[in-house]
């Protein structure tokens, strides 16, 4: 059998992956510790656990999960009960306090949108007062009318009183706050 002598051979030659893989990380760790010898390098101390137990635990947590698993006494269940209990509490009384805020400015709202519907109606209804006055007044003449057109002299308050009956207003109120 004849070997085909264009098929390349098996065997690893300079320019194969592993050998370029090889010269790439030599050459990274030559830059590596080159730049450790010109960065300066922070200094490691070290603390005890005793130092760090004094500057950062402040209080035991009943739920912590790095806490020694121990029996609870009657104590810290009541404590915890005292502190829900005041949270929720606290949480009502503001609520509370947060409702009556806001019912006292919308009673003061309320207040000054009925004043200026009294000040609006007010001056309406003293308009309309002024109108019936002078119809009251035309319909009290009423009875001289009719006995001078008995007496045939030429007057006009027969018109005056057709003028005046034909138009009545309504006495309307302004309801926007009621609304």
């Amino acid at each position: 059998m004849e070997e085909n002598k264009d098929v390349p051979s098996k065997q690893p030659s300079e320019n194969t992956p592993e050998v370029e893989d090889s010269k790439t990380s030599a050459s990274n760790e030559e830059i590596i510790s080159s730049q450790e010898n010109i960065l300066p390098q922070p200094e490691i101390t070290e603390t005890t656990n005793t130092e760090n137990q004094n500057y950062m635990e402040v209080h035991h947590h009943a739920h912590d999960p790095a806490a020694p698993h121990h029996k609870k006494n009657w104590k810290s269940y009541f404590w915890e009960f005292l502190m829900l209990f005041l949270a929720v509490f606290c949480g009502f009384l503001a609520e509370y306090q947060l409702e009556h805020k806001i019912e006292k400015d919308r009673g003061k709202q309320y207040t000054y949108s009925f004043y200026e519907d009294l000040k609006t109606d007010s001056s309406h209804f003293n308009d309309l007062i002024s109108r019936f006055q002078k119809k009251l007044t035309v319909f009290q003449d009423m009875s001289p009318c009719y006995d001078s057109l008995l007496s045939s002299s030429a007057t006009n308050c027969l018109s005056n009183i057709y003028i005046n009956s034909r138009d009545f207003p309504d006495l309307i109120h302004t309801d926007r706050t009621l609304m």
